[in-house]
């Protein structure tokens, strides 16, 4: 990964941040802990706090603004795609039976613009359900559902459970932007939750996923690993790489489970992460 001398100043911070937050399971523990109630706090205040703190609300999948689903993820999209064509050309042999899943959101314009019928069901996962009435009613007519709760407590895996009803999901995005702030910027953290979201994912799926750029170094070499270890056969993986400043805010990555793939998702071990970030420190300084 390069650096150029504007952003070794703050690779260096972001470097000795994450290895000081690694050195106990209390610390990694700690953040996790922190956020959560961060989550819970932010819940608590309902409507009042998505409107106050966020504008990009239940975003259309295209068009020109920079809040789009397809804009959020061009990087990882095949030139001249957009996430409906990419999606529906992916998945053509599920159609009707294809199911979707959004974390982060409501998903009432997102799934909205799929060509109809193309999924069976769908469901959103927010800490919010800021749709209005005639949302809720539309979303109903088109088996669309929104479970409200945080991503990272076991609560919403059991509602999932109970959603898929012993099925596998064929699309699963998440696309927080600025509300990544809640989630917390540990990796075995984000790591487990990616574990989560694979193991939902049915064979010949696909997952979009942005991730907190404090995260790049990481990220970066665990797709190298993934892709080195699977060259395309089982996962197929894409990352692009985001900065703090200017934007994007985040990285973003697109997961294909392909047939043969592994049951579970291959993440870098504690051992392989500390080694990342020590090497990381060094090529950085120098």
């Amino acid at each position: 990964m390069k650096f150029t001398p504007l952003l070794i100043e703050i690779e260096l911070c972001r470097i000795n941040d994450m290895q000081e937050q690694f050195t106990t399971v209390k610390k990694r523990k700690q953040v996790v802990a922190e956020v959560k109630k961060s989550s819970s706090d932010f819940a608590a205040r309902g409507e009042e706090g998505i409107y106050e703190r966020y504008t990009w609300l239940d975003s259309d999948m295209d068009g020109s603004r920079i809040s789009t689903f397809t804009n959020s993820f061009k990087e990882v999209l095949p030139t001249g795609q957009n996430i409906r064509q990419y999606v529906e050309k992916v998945l053509a042999e599920r159609i009707r039976d294809a199911i979707g899943v959004e974390f982060g959101g409501v998903g009432s314009k997102l799934f909205g613009s799929f060509t109809k019928d193309f999924f069976k069901k769908t469901a959103s996962v927010s800490l919010v359900d800021y749709r209005s009435k005639a949302d809720i009613d539309f979303d109903k007519k088109r088996g669309h559902s929104v479970i409200v709760g945080d991503i990272m407590t076991d609560e919403v895996y059991g509602s999932l459970q109970d959603f898929l009803g012993g099925q596998k999901a064929d699309f699963i995005i998440e696309r927080m932007a600025k509300g990544l702030e809640f989630i917390p910027v540990e990796p075995y953290a984000v790591s487990q939750v990616l574990q989560r979201w694979y193991s939902m994912l049915h064979e010949g799926g696909i997952m979009f996923v942005q991730v907190p750029v404090e995260l790049n170094l990481i990220f970066h070499a665990w797709v190298e690993m993934i892709n080195n270890q699977y060259d395309g056969s089982g996962i197929e993986m894409k990352y692009s790489v985001g900065l703090a400043d200017p934007r994007p805010p985040h990285s973003t990555v697109r997961i294909c489970r392909l047939p043969g793939a592994p049951t579970e998702l291959p993440v870098l071990s504690p051992r392989e992460v500390r080694k990342i970030l020590k090497s990381s420190k060094n090529n950085v300084e120098t």
